[in-house]
């Protein structure tokens, strides 16, 4: 019986083969109604995938032209896998379909034929329910490791002349496919060819072939800034440890610190899933939506322009900034490195996000600082998996309020020359002055306050002579500031940030016999609304950093 069937099969072999062949291309292949392409994660597909099997969804192949067939006539229905795709299972027999639970039926004459557990073909089983015997067989190919099957229908059995409609063929597995599906292949994806022959008549139908396994990005990292608009500034009328109440441009005119915070919302976070052209989420080699196990390490980075755990902390919340998400530890600094663990926390959490939240300590001043981007490693547990990476941010900056003015020429208190500066408000509201300095080394001081008030529209003299006495809007600058004190030589640039809108600064030097000259390289510093406190140079002024 065995040899018989394979000379059955090589027979129809060399009659497909042999003969001129009339081909039409006008058939159709689509997916069944609630199939779609396999979309699957690029994550799938790392060292050892090959051996990984996935089901194909199941497709609905239609034969328009050169389908019919008189009773007794050989047709066949061939499906080709490309980009390397085999099956994983064996197909060979088609018994073998109805047991690994695959899709398999075909419409012809108006009736719908489906295969038993015995391999037998059953006409109209919500009908008639004939037994046909094996008037359906699989002919040639379906093996492990093959890319094609063909199945014959024998007409003989059938009630007369009719119409070749359709075949449905779907939920077998397949592998080999990490060429075909990882992370930057030229492929990136999976077909499937059908194609409808009346053997007998050597008339065929066929039509492009289906994408029916593709792969994309599984996970990624997501964000959003807070805006501006929303957002409040460093607050000089607090000596640097709070924010303002007031946020957007208010908060560069906001010098009251009685209702100030000490939290920011700085935007947020999320590690998603991805979806698909048809908004449906990526898939893992079985079927399942792709999500996270409780081992997968999951980590999120953040760069910020300095070291922020030398005045406050930057953390994540679930509940707009009133508590961190995450447990003791999961979170570290490591200079302006600043890591999130994730480990552990649910899929659905994960994908929601979190808030991005900054809190002051209330002790240390807090500098202009920024928060750049965020960047994600997921170290899968599955060791075939490959890792996930992604980027999102920047989170940009918090930055104080008030004026700045930057002078490049401050004597040590050795020089025989002295600075003189005079330092003018000119807005409506009065307040503290702070200053520090750069050495020309470009180490930088620490910000003090310098102990004075200047009221609206009035000066204060910044010095370096150590024989004029402080008053209240007279300073020694090396009494107020160690590190400018302790230069022995060289000079220093000097920093000046007031508690008010504006300013304007005039800078001279006293030469050892009493001439004053005008060294000023900064006049002028305005900074009422965010962009300008950022951008600084707009103005034509410098800016603190060194």
């Amino acid at each position: 019986m065995k040899i018989n069937a394979m000379m059955k099969k090589s027979a129809l072999a060399v009659a497909i083969t042999a003969g001129s062949v009339s081909y039409a291309t006008a058939a159709t292949h689509v997916f069944a109604p609630g199939s779609f392409v396999n979309t699957l994660a690029h994550e799938v597909f790392g060292t050892g995938s090959n051996a990984t099997a996935v089901a194909v969804p199941t497709t609905v192949f239609t034969a328009t032209t050169n389908n019919t067939y008189a009773l007794g006539n050989i047709l066949t229905v061939k499906y080709t896998l490309d980009a390397g795709a085999v099956f994983s299972e064996d197909y060979s027999d088609i018994q073998k379909w109805f047991q690994a639970g695959t899709t398999l039926s075909f419409v012809i004459g108006g009736l719908t034929y489906v295969i038993d557990n015995n391999g037998d073909t059953i006409e109209d089983p919500a009908g008639l329910n004939n037994n046909l015997g094996q008037a359906i067989t699989v002919d040639q190919g379906g093996a492990v490791n093959d890319n094609t099957v063909t199945f014959k229908i024998d007409t003989t059995q059938f009630d007369g002349a009719g119409n070749f409609a359709s075949a449905t063929v779907g939920q077998f597995r397949v592998f080999n496919l990490k060429d075909a599906l990882e992370p930057g292949s030229s492929i990136g994806q999976v077909r499937l060819g059908g194609e409808f022959r009346n053997v007998t008549q050597d008339v065929t139908d066929t039509v492009q072939a289906l994408v029916v396994l593709q792969s994309q990005k599984g996970v990624d990292l997501t964000s959003t800034q807070t805006s501006s608009a929303v957002r409040p500034a460093i607050d000089s009328a607090d000596n640097l440890l709070s924010f303002t109440s007031d946020v957007g441009d208010l908060a560069f005119v906001d010098f009251d610190a009685s209702g100030n915070v000490d939290t920011v919302k700085l935007g947020t976070l999320a590690v998603v899933r991805t979806e698909d052209e048809n908004g449906r989420r990526v898939r893992k080699e079985n079927g399942d939506e792709f999500d996270f196990q409780g081992s997968d390490e999951i980590n999120v980075s953040l760069t910020t322009s300095t070291d922020i755990s030398a005045f406050g902390s930057l953390y994540l919340s679930k509940d707009n900034c009133v508590n961190n998400a995450l447990p003791l530890g999961a979170t570290t600094v490591n200079g302006t490195t600043v890591n999130f663990n994730l480990q552990g926390q649910t899929t659905s959490a994960l994908q929601a996000g979190y808030d991005l939240c900054f809190t002051a300590d209330g002790v240390n001043q807090m500098p202009n600082f920024s928060v750049g981007a965020a960047t994600l490693l997921v170290n899968y547990f599955n060791p075939r998996y490959l890792d996930s990476t992604g980027n999102a941010g920047p989170f940009g900056q918090l930055v104080r309020n008030g004026c700045e003015v930057t002078l490049f020429n401050v004597p040590n208190p050795s020089a025989q020359d002295q600075a003189f500066i005079r330092l003018s408000n000119i807005s409506e509201l009065p307040g503290p002055v702070s200053a520090f300095i750069y050495d020309e080394a470009g180490n930088q001081s620490a910000e003090v306050d310098l102990g004075i008030s200047i009221p609206a529209h009035g000066t204060a003299i910044l010095h370096t002579n150590a024989n004029l006495a402080d008053n209240a809007n007279r300073v020694y600058l090396p009494g107020q500031l160690p590190e400018l004190a302790a230069l022995t030589e060289g000079r220093a640039r000097i920093v000046l940030n007031g508690a008010f809108p504006s300013c304007e600064a005039l800078g001279l030097v006293r030469s050892p016999n009493g001439t004053l000259v005008n060294v000023t390289s900064t006049t002028y510093s305005g900074a009422v609304t965010t962009n300008d406190l950022i951008n600084r140079s707009a103005n034509g002024t410098s800016n603190s950093s060194n």
